[in-house]
C-alpha cells in the first residue's frame, strides 16, 4: 500500500494524543493528586526521667514515599524537656531509600517528686510535594520515677520512768 499524507497525519494525530494524555497522568501522580507524600509521627512509649544522667525520648518521622524529583520537608517545634521551643526542619532527600528520621527530646534526670513532663513534637509546612497526616502531633512523656518519704507514727506506750518499750519511728518509701 502507497504511502499517504492522510494516514501519516492521523498516526501524528493519534501520537499527540497519547503524549498529552501520558503527560497528563504523570502530572497528577507525580507533582500532585495521589503522588504526594503522606508525613506521620509516633508516639513513642513514656520513658523515666532518671536522677542523675539525661533521659531521651526519640519521635519518628516518617514519609510513605520518596519523591524522585525534589526533595521533602517538614518543619517541627518540641514542647517540653530540654529542647522546649525548639524549631527546625527535617529534609528527606529526593530519591531515598531512608523514609524516616528521628527527633530527640532530652530532660535531665532529678530525684524531686514532681508530675510526669509532657512532650509533643508537633509537625506543619510540609513542602508541595506532600501531606500531612491527620494526626501531626506526637506525644509521650518523662515519668517521675522519685517517691516521697513517709513517716507514720509509732504506736504503743511507755509509762514515764519505768522502762520498757520506746517508740519506734519507721520509713518507708
Amino acid at each position: 500500500m502507497p504511502y499517504s499524507k492522510k494516514s501519516n497525519s492521523f498516526f501524528t494525530s493519534n501520537m499527540k494524543t497519547r503524549f498529552i494524555w501520558f503527560l497528563g497522568i504523570f502530572m497528577f501522580c507525580f507533582v500532585g493528586g495521589f503522588g504526594q507524600s503522606v508525613i506521620t509521627i509516633d508516639d513513642p512509649t513514656s520513658v523515666a526521667e532518671g536522677d542523675v544522667t539525661t533521659s531521651q525520648i526519640d519521635f519518628t518521622v516518617s514519609i510513605d514515599a520518596s519523591d524522585l524529583g525534589a526533595d521533602i520537608t517538614v518543619d517541627y517545634v518540641i514542647s517540653g524537656g530540654n529542647e522546649d521551643g525548639t524549631t527546625a526542619t527535617l529534609t528527606f532527600l529526593a530519591g531515598t531509600a531512608t523514609l524516616s528520621q528521628t527527633v530527640s527530646v532530652t530532660t535531665n534526670g532529678d530525684t524531686v517528686v514532681e508530675a510526669d513532663e509532657p512532650v509533643t513534637v508537633t509537625l506543619s509546612n510540609p513542602s508541595a510535594n506532600a501531606v500531612l497526616a491527620s494526626d501531626n502531633v506526637g506525644t509521650s512523656s518523662f515519668t517521675n520515677d522519685d517517691s516521697e518519704v513517709a513517716f507514720s507514727q509509732a504506736t504503743g506506750s511507755d509509762a514515764e520512768n519505768v522502762g520498757g518499750n520506746l517508740p519506734v519511728l519507721f520509713i518507708t518509701g
